[in-house]
């Protein structure tokens, strides 16, 4: 799981809590490793490309060769896909109900009272390279 900061709340200002607040306050995000279990993780991932896959414009997770502009739904130059309404996916909103997601966003603003909400998903194809050339501004 990564998780960004727009540096506003009392986690992200200079401390020595000698866990991923640190590294948040330091790179503007952190990346908690082992959020969410290998086999869930797997399982989303799974999601994410059937959903891709469902597009029907030619991307095949068996074939790094359709990791390309023409068979992809439009994604941003910084892998984040703003529509089709991918926000509202059963998987985006149980990747956000982990409780290592819920705890982590909780520890950050110091509050469990927390409100869920998303505007992107950001993806990434973890075997491929993009290209610059084929990639879309939104």
């Amino acid at each position: 799981m990564m998780l960004t900061s727009n540096r506003n709340r009392s986690c992200l200002i200079p401390t020595n809590y000698n866990d991923f607040c640190d590294r948040l306050n330091r790179d503007v995000y952190a990346v908690i490793k082992g959020a969410i279990p290998r086999d869930r993780a797997e399982e989303y991932a799974d999601a994410f490309l059937s959903y891709i896959e469902d597009f029907g414009l030619g991307f095949n997770r068996n074939d790094p060769s359709t990791v390309k502009q023409d068979m992809l739904p439009v994604i941003n130059e910084k892998g984040m896909i703003l529509n089709y309404g991918i926000t509202h996916e059963q998987w985006v909103w149980d990747i956000c109900g982990e409780p290592a997601v819920i705890d982590a966003f909780a520890k950050v603003y110091e509050d469990d009272d927390l409100i869920v909400s998303f505007d992107v998903a950001n993806v990434g194809f973890a075997k491929y390279l993009f290209h610059p050339s084929w990639l879309r501004n939104s």
